[in-house]
């Protein structure tokens, strides 16, 4: 039988290192007795440290330098060659926890265990390192060359040869997150990525840059930059206050009604003229005009002023007046785009029509449609543009509201009673309205002179949303219809706004004098090419203000 013998008073038994050996350790006290102090014996200390790499295992674009750190004092021991490190293996370097700057310059398995002072041991540990030292290349297939328009819609069109994330932005150094992002996502390799770039998202009359960016798994990063110019806006005096704003329908003139002279101006709008964006002419009509409209093949303009309707014949500039029923003053006229007749409104609180046709036995005469709304002092007509249908904002002393008119002549309901479908407390201004060429939508000023958004494909029409922040003055759907460019109030500039959302997109500085503002009419050419508004509206420095929307 074997003999065990008993070692006295052990107080601690370790396993040291993945190949150390059984360590005892013997405390005797003198004769072998206690001694008792009252105090409680000390806390035995037998957890392992625990031990952490940084930067962790993975794929890097480059070389690394880690460090490896224990959560208490201990030495740490390790190896890089593949082999588990142990206390005075061959291949195991150790030192006093943090060991920094390990350098991995290959791919590699870090292995790593670290001993405490008291003599506790941690699991081996290991941390993979992988390095993709190449960054991606990047394979641009549109420079975009040119100076594009403000509504010009681009298309930047790249690839790489590896798969990863891509990122495009406009404006700012180059660096991630200096400039604005126009877009961002994964792609694969080899594979074509079309950003679309609105050219509204770049300053105006400038040079930008548009910084693409790829990276590849490891986080390798590859960028180019396209820089893109933008058509410069241009400006020529036009003192005084505007009520509105017309584009002949070819483009060539643009006129605009002037209240404190009882005018119209006519400006050249053609941009092979000699007297290229300048006042022409002003032709002479009554007092206090309100509204105008051009008929679609340009040959005359009606305008409302005071107790009656103005025509003026746009290529002789000879003038007739009107007068209404009674007296009253008219507003808002708006012509027919397919038949010879005009819409407005009174201050007595009627709709009207007139025939313009001058081959009709009734030929400028005009009759009460609808009584209108009781107190009504002011309406805006805007019809749409295949003659369907027809939206009419009016306000009162302290009302306001919205109608829908029934004006396809085609149709049993034509002029039929119109549907009302906001009406509510006088907002602060009497905003305009737009619709759609498929006289699907509108758009207008609800409650309080909110944009909002209506579906007049349903009968009867319907309020689908309203913005709780933008109030609208003047709106123009974009040529594309893709847009709501809103204009007029003591903003310098025009507010671009998504026609679904109803969002601000971005405000596009006009300049001007701060708070002075713009007109409320943004007056597109029928090509496309050009924009013209009036800011710094009422004041003895205002301006036309022109915009090139696509490039010559």
């Amino acid at each position: 039988m074997s003999q065990v013998s008993r070692i006295p008073n052990v107080r601690n038994l370790f396993f040291m290192g993945s190949v150390g050996s059984l360590l005892l350790l013997a405390a005797c006290g003198g004769s072998g007795k206690s001694t008792t102090t009252g105090e409680p014996p000390p806390a035995i200390d037998d957890d392992p440290p625990f031990t952490t790499a940084s930067p962790g295992g993975g794929l890097y674009p480059a070389h690394q330098f880690v460090t490896l750190a224990s959560n208490e004092s201990a030495t740490i021991y390790y190896t890089t060659d593949g082999n588990l490190p142990s206390v005075g293996g061959v291949t195991t370097v150790s030192g006093p926890s943090p060991i920094d700057a390990i350098w991995i310059d290959h791919p590699l398995a870090l292995k790593f265990f670290a001993v405490d002072v008291e003599g506790n041991v941690e699991f081996v540990r290991t941390e993979n390192y992988d390095l993709d030292l190449d960054p991606p290349n990047i394979f641009i297939n549109d420079f975009l060359l040119g100076t594009h328009g403000f509504l010009e819609n681009l298309e930047v069109v790249f690839a790489s040869d590896e798969a990863g994330n891509w990122f495009v932005e406009f404006g700012g150094t180059g660096e991630p997150g200096s400039g604005t992002l126009v877009g961002q996502g994964a792609h694969d390799a080899g594979v074509l990525i079309t950003v679309p770039l609105p050219v509204w998202r770049l300053p105006i009359g400038a040079q930008t840059e548009v910084h693409i960016r790829v990276t590849d798994p490891a986080g390798g990063l590859s960028s180019f930059s396209l820089p893109i110019d933008t058509a410069a806006a241009e400006s020529f005096a036009f003192a005084g206050t505007t009520l509105d704003l017309l584009m002949a329908p070819d483009g060539l003139h643009a006129y605009a009604l002037r209240p404190d002279e009882g005018q119209i101006w006519v400006i050249d709008t053609d941009p092979l003229s000699a007297t290229y964006n300048t006042i022409s002419s002003q032709i002479d009509i009554g007092a206090n005009p309100t509204s105008m409209d051009v008929s679609s093949d340009g040959a005359v303009i009606y305008a409302t002023c005071d107790g009656s309707i103005w025509r003026i014949v746009t290529a002789t500039q000879v003038t007739t007046a009107i007068p209404t029923t009674n007296g009253v003053r008219p507003s808002g006229i708006a012509l027919h785009p397919t038949i010879p007749q005009a819409l407005f409104a009174t201050d007595g609180g009627s709709f009207w029509i007139l025939d313009i046709n001058p081959l009709s036995p009734g030929y400028h005469l005009s009759a009460g449609i609808h009584p209108g709304e009781p107190g009504m002092t002011d309406a805006q007509f805007v019809i749409s543009p295949g003659g369907e249908r027809a939206v009419i904002v009016w306000h009162g002393a302290a009302s306001y509201g919205i109608k829908v008119l029934n004006t396809d002549n085609a149709s049993p309901d034509y002029l039929s009673a119109p549907q009302d479908i906001y009406s509510g407390l006088l907002p602060q201004t009497l905003g305009d309205a737009v619709i759609d060429t498929l006289a699907e939508r509108a758009w207008f000023g609800g409650a309080s002179g909110k944009l909002t958004r209506a579906d007049l494909s349903q009968d009867p029409a319907v309020i689908l949303n309203s913005s709780p922040t933008v109030s609208l003055i003047g709106v123009t759907l974009t040529p594309d219809e893709s847009l709501l460019i809103l204009t007029g109030g003591t903003l310098n500039g025009i507010r671009i706004v998504d026609p679904i959302s109803l969002q601000v997109l971005k405000f596009v500085e006009s300049g001007g004098a701060t708070g002075s503002g713009t007109g409320s009419s943004f007056a597109v050419t029928p090509d496309g090419q050009r924009a013209y508004l009036v800011r710094d509206n009422a004041s003895a420095t205002g301006e036309i203000w022109m915009l090139r929307l696509e490039a010559d």
